[in-house]
This record gives C-alpha cells, sequence and structure tokens, in this order.
C-alpha cells in the first residue's frame, strides 16, 4: 500500500498545484473523484489494464467517461496513462484531499491505541498535535491489542510510534545489527 501511495504523491501534488493556481480546489475535487470512479468501475478497469488498448485509446476512453473536462484534466489523465498510473486514482484521491486540508489549516492524524481513549485523552493528544503541527487536527481513533501500551500517530508521512510493539521491535532491530 505504501508504495501505491509513493506512486500517486506526485500526481496528487500536481493536481494540487494546478488547482491553486487556478482556484479551482472543487472542480479538481469533482473531477478526481469521477475519475476514481471510472478506473475503479470493473469493466474500466480490466480494459485500462490489459494490452488490448494503446495508452491513447485508454486516454479517450476515461476522458470520454468523464466529460466534459477541462484541458489541465486531460493533460493529468494523458501523463497519468503515459506512465501507466491510472490504477492510482483512489490514492491520488486521498493524497489530493489531504493536500487540501492541510492547507486549509487542518491535518488528519490517525492514531491506533493498544486500549480504548476516553475523550480526556483525545484531546489532550489532539492539543499536543495542534502544538506540534501548529495546525487543526483532525483525529481519527482506533485500538489495536498487538501494540501492548501506548500509541501509533500516522500524520500524512509522518509516523509517531511511541508503542511498545515498536520499541521492542527497535530493540530488537538494533540488537540484531
Amino acid at each position: 500500500m505504501s508504495e501505491l501511495i509513493t506512486a500517486a504523491r506526485p500526481y496528487a501534488k500536481a493536481a494540487f498545484l494546478s488547482a491553486s493556481e487556478h482556484d479551482a480546489y472543487d472542480i479538481w475535487d469533482e473531477k478526481l473523484a469521477l475519475l476514481e470512479r471510472v478506473v475503479s468501475e470493473n469493466k474500466v478497469k480490466s480494459v485500462i489494464s490489459g494490452p488490448r488498448l494503446s495508452r491513447e485509446e485508454k486516454v479517450q476512453l476515461v476522458i470520454g467517461l468523464c466529460h466534459p473536462v477541462s484541458e489541465e484534466v486531460e493533460n493529468f489523465v494523458k501523463i497519468m496513462a503515459e506512465n501507466d498510473r491510472l490504477s492510482l486514482m483512489p490514492q491520488i484521491r486521498v493524497l489530493f484531499e489531504e493536500l487540501r486540508r492541510y492547507a486549509g489549516g487542518v491535518v488528519k492524524a490517525d492514531v491506533v491505541s493498544a486500549t480504548e481513549l476516553d475523550e480526556v485523552k483525545i484531546n489532550k493528544l489532539r492539543n499536543a498535535l495542534e502544538k506540534r503541527f501548529n495546525k487543526s487536527v483532525s483525529v481519527n481513533v482506533s485500538t489495536d491489542q498487538s501494540l501492548v501500551s501506548g500509541v501509533l500517530i500516522r500524520i500524512g508521512d509522518i509516523v509517531i510510534d511511541g508503542s511498545l510493539k515498536g520499541r521492542i521491535e527497535k530493540l530488537t532491530h538494533a540488537l540484531a545489527v
């Protein structure tokens, strides 16, 4: 999964830059959502991942199903097809939304805790993250007992591993070297 995110990142950044240059965030968001639905459709997915169509034919198929699109969106789809990246559209859309939230002053934190966190602990964690990142933080909390204790926090590319499991893994790796 992380390889897909890594491959999708430059495309999401390009879409975001185009959206910011033209103040067209909503338009890009709408078109990326449509592109995601189109390339995720089973029949389309099998056609664009197969060798039967040329890249230009794949572009025309996707553009035809999303019509009308701006020249920027059409060029975006062409570049993705040239690099055989049309299947990355779901990841591109997620990254685009993250970039948009971040530019708007909000970051999303995925917090995995070994135990259930009450509202007081969640608010303390949110406040600490807001101070560290100087942004508003939206917190999504889940539990994973395999962490043993502590929390694992993901904000974009940043991972803060405060779990006992993570510390044990670091120690094991350090001793193995």
